[in-house]
């Protein structure tokens, strides 16, 4: 018997050796480069020409939700090295509010509530793969800040921004959300970070 065991032990052993076992997904590390809040600005006369404050508002659910509804809240920018997502240097990455560490602003794109998507204080993924296409922002010039939501490959075949910031009503608030250019009514609005001084 102990005979029979150890040969089907044996005969398996090339199988076992040979199998494939699945690839797991790179990790993406981030290092915070800009802290300061957020503040919305719109070309229509919406919302004040200073921009107005930018923060979450919390739902009775627990979650939270990008609006203009005032108060500060500090974000930092984070510089993320995503190999899936393919863009290079320091301006593309994830915004965390400095409060909750483990969470990243993300849109939640394909939820039955959109499009427009509402964009949300969601748990931060820091694994390489297409959970990064919901929260990967790029900081641009003037310290605007724009929704990603494509892979480099993808954005250098379409040639154009796939998406779009725009206000739009939830829970009684000027919530804002990502559009995917071009299919929404609602007004655009330019997101900025507006660094802290340090003293």
């Amino acid at each position: 018997m102990l005979t029979n065991v150890l040969s089907l032990s044996l005969a398996l052993l090339p199988i076992v050796q040979g199998a494939v076992l699945p690839k797991r997904a790179a990790a993406v590390s981030c290092e915070t480069v800009l802290t300061g809040t957020l503040a919305a600005f719109t070309t229509d006369g919406t919302l004040p020409t200073t921009g107005a404050n930018v923060s979450l508002h919390f739902t009775s659910e627990a979650t939270a939700f990008l609006s203009t509804d005032g108060a500060d809240v500090l974000f930092n920018f984070q510089s993320c090295n995503s190999t899936f997502m393919g863009y290079e240097g320091k301006h593309f990455g994830h915004i965390v509010p400095v409060s909750e560490l483990d969470a990243c602003l993300s849109a939640a794109l394909g939820a039955s509530a959109g499009p427009p998507f509402l964009v949300l204080n969601d748990e931060c993924s820091y694994t390489d793969d297409d959970s990064q296409l919901m929260q990967y922002w790029h900081f641009a010039q003037d310290n605007e800040l724009l929704f990603v939501g494509e892979t480099k490959v993808s954005a250098q075949a379409n040639h154009t921004a796939p998406y779009t910031l725009v206000l739009d009503p939830f829970f009684g608030e000027q919530a804002i959300r990502v559009a995917p250019s071009g299919t929404s009514n609602d007004t655009v609005v330019s997101l900025a970070i507006v660094p802290i001084t340090v003293a």
